[in-house]
């Protein structure tokens, strides 16, 4: 799962969002610079978050002024991928976004007056270059199509994944700025079990390190934030772990490509608390009331990496689970975890400290 932060922009400035009442919103007053300005904001947020995108709302493109063409320029020169929602129904709104470099277009039920013309849009441009954005205000679907209205959300996703949508926000704006958690996971579920294809982006009430958990268990492939990053609710530590490797995603073994653009932070040495087996082309780390000190690296993963990890691991089969261990020098005392075999080990050849 990514985590995407999120910009809006109204008279040219970033603000700061208030549960979808866009009249409330003011200048937004951040720990990570001194600066209303898009571009500078978005710097300061990539500076302390390495985040590779960003969602952009133009709010005044949105509620019928004029685009801030200019601003959303300046932003994409930071050279960080914008998702820029600005109210677009038609082809040359869509271009026009497009030449000034923008990467992704949003396509909104707020803002689509005739669903139909969906079909058209979606022919004449990559479907990789835009989303739909399902609009919520306290649960119910928010649409300006007359013949929508009064529908299900979960209807909207369907038709429009049916048209050819592939990539879809799902966005409560009542939820938007209050820290009340994320009030759309079970939403995103439902269309995640009608379409596995499809990539879905929500947020809206990030309040703390167990809302990324929950989004992220929910299938989620991104996460809009917003407030949480600029009160320091939400740091980097919160989008990362420390996990110990100690066989195949070792550097030189088999499944090291898996930890490409993960950061290494050393070798490392367990407290002797544990034993290591040879399971053929990989080992198993067990717990083992006369252990050893076993040898491994340690590396800095995102949440994206970490789901990956997982589904090579096996944790839902149950071959392996990850858990917390204990690290000798200047590794002791700090969170990191590894992946634990969970199967017999009788009759498996004992490797020592380290495998192969």
């Amino acid at each position: 799962m990514h985590i995407i932060p999120v910009i809006d922009i109204r008279n040219g400035i970033a603000v700061r969002a208030a549960a979808g009442d866009r009249s409330r919103y003011r200048a937004i007053d951040s720990l990570l610079t001194c600066s209303t300005e898009p571009a500078q904001v978005l710097t300061a947020i990539r500076e302390h978050f390495q985040f590779a995108g960003c969602y952009v709302a133009d709010l005044d493109a949105i509620e019928g002024r004029q685009l801030n063409r200019c601003t959303i320029a300046e932003m994409v020169r930071t050279g960080v991928s914008l998702i820029v929602d600005a109210g677009v129904t038609t082809v040359e709104q869509i271009e026009a976004l497009l030449e000034i470099g923008v990467y992704q277009i949003v396509l909104s039920s707020e803002s689509m007056k005739d669903m139909t013309q969906l079909e058209p849009l979606i022919r004449q441009f990559n479907p990789a270059s835009l989303f739909f954005s399902i609009d919520l205000k306290h649960g119910e679907l928010l649409v300006s199509d007359p013949a929508w209205q009064g529908k299900s959300p979960l209807d909207l996703a369907t038709f429009v994944i049916q048209q050819g949508i592939q990539q879809l926000i799902v966005l409560d704006l009542a939820a938007v700025g209050t820290g009340y958690g994320v009030p759309t996971l079970q939403l995103c579920r439902d269309i995640r079990h009608f379409s596995q294809e499809v990539k879905i982006i929500s947020g809206g009430g990030v309040t703390s390190k167990t809302c990324v958990t929950e989004a992220a268990q929910a299938g989620l492939d991104g996460l809009l934030i917003a407030s949480a990053l600029h009160d320091g609710r939400l740091t980097m530590d919160d989008f990362s772990q420390l996990i110990f490797v100690y066989g195949s995603l070792k550097r030189g073994h088999a499944l090291h490509a898996l930890l490409q653009g993960q950061l290494y932070l050393g070798d490392a040495v367990t407290q002797p608390l544990y034993r290591l087996f040879d399971l053929g082309s990989y080992p198993g780390l067990v717990e083992w009331p006369d252990g050893l000190g076993i040898c491994g690296e340690v590396y800095q993963v995102d949440l994206d990496c970490l789901r990956r990890l997982d589904e090579a691991e096996g944790v839902d089969e149950r071959l392996y689970a990850r858990r917390r261990i204990y690290l000798q020098t200047e590794f002791e005392g700090r969170d990191v975890y590894a992946w634990f075999w969970l199967r017999t080990t009788a009759g498996l050849r004992d490797c020592s400290v380290a495998w192969p």
